[in-house]
């Protein structure tokens, strides 16, 4: 399975790493690099992270067309 990260997922995680560099510019590079990481290890194994109902946040989004 292909990874692609939508423009939204890249903003995201621009935003994400803008954050943790206020405080520490060096991990918030490698901290986003390990979000992306973790993002292409579970496209190996999809079905090995199901998302649990607890953690939907949204009743409007589409995880099975997401996924």
């Amino acid at each position: 399975m292909k990874v692609r990260l939508s423009s939204e997922a890249r903003k995201d995680l621009i935003a994400i790493g803008d954050y943790i560099a206020r405080d520490n510019p060096l991990r918030a590079s490698t901290f986003v690099e390990e979000l992306v990481k973790a993002c292409v290890e579970i496209s190996s194994r999809p079905l090995s992270y199901p998302i649990v109902q607890r953690f939907v946040l949204h009743g409007a989004r589409d995880y099975d067309a997401l996924l």
